[in-house]
C-alpha cells in the first residue's frame, strides 16, 4: 500500500513537472509571438508612414505642375493675339506659294510639287487663342483651314490625273479654295491688328 502511494506521488510530481515545463514553453511561445506581432506591426506602421510621405510628395509635385501650367497659360493669354498673328502670317506665306503652284499643273515628265506640304497646323492652336478675344477671327481661321485642306485634296486629285496622262486633269478648284483662304486670313489679320491697337 505504501509503495502504491509512493508510485502515485512520484507520478504526480512528474505530471506537475511536465505541466510546469509545458507552461513555461507556452509562455515563452506566447512571448515570442507577441514580440513578432509587435515587430510586424511596427514595420507596417513604418511602411504606411513612408507611403503617406511619398503620396504627399507626389501630390505636392503634381500641384507644382498644375501651378506651372496655369502660370504658362496665363502668360500665353497675354501673347494670344501675337501667336494668332504669327500663325496667320505663316499660313499666308503657304497659301501664296501654293497659289502659284496650283495655277500650273503640268503633266509628267515635268514635276509637280508634293501637295502633302499644303497644311497649316499652326492655325489649329491659333484658333483657340483667337476665340479668347474674337469669335469672328476664330471663325475666319477655321474656314481658312478648311479651304486649305480642300485645296490640298483638289491638288492631290489633279496631280494624280496628270501622272496618268490618260485624261486631262479634273477641274482644279484648288485655286478657288486658296483664294478664299487668302481672303479669310486677311480678314482675320485685320481683326487681330485692330485688337492689338486697342490694347496698346
Amino acid at each position: 500500500m505504501c509503495c502504491l502511494w509512493c508510485l502515485i506521488a512520484t507520478n504526480a510530481n512528474t505530471i506537475i513537472a511536465i505541466a510546469a515545463v509545458l507552461g513555461t514553453f507556452f509562455t515563452a511561445l506566447y512571448l515570442i509571438t507577441t514580440i513578432f506581432i509587435f515587430i510586424q506591426t511596427k514595420k507596417s506602421a513604418g511602411a504606411a508612414e513612408k507611403s503617406a510621405t511619398a503620396a504627399q510628395k507626389s501630390a505636392e509635385a503634381a500641384q507644382r505642375g498644375v501651378d506651372l501650367a496655369a502660370q504658362q497659360f496665363a502668360e500665353q493669354l497675354g501673347q494670344g493675339p501675337h501667336i494668332v498673328l504669327d500663325a496667320i502670317h505663316a499660313a499666308q506665306g503657304l497659301v501664296d506659294y501654293w497659289l502659284k503652284k496650283a495655277a500650273n499643273i503640268a503633266p509628267p515628265p515635268q514635276a509637280n510639287p508634293d501637295p502633302s506640304g499644303l497644311h497649316a497646323p499652326e492655325l489649329t492652336a491659333a484658333i483657340e487663342h483667337a476665340r479668347r478675344f474674337s469669335a469672328e477671327c476664330a471663325a475666319h481661321l477655321v474656314d481658312a483651314n478648311v479651304n486649305i485642306k480642300s485645296a490640298k485634296s483638289e491638288l492631290e486629285a489633279a496631280y494624280a490625273a496628270a501622272k496618268k496622262q490618260t485624261y486631262g486633269p479634273p477641274p482644279n478648284n484648288a485655286l478657288d479654295h486658296l483664294k478664299t483662304a487668302h481672303g479669310l486670313l486677311a480678314r482675320a489679320e485685320l481683326i487681330v491688328l485692330r485688337h492689338l491697337n486697342l490694347t496698346q
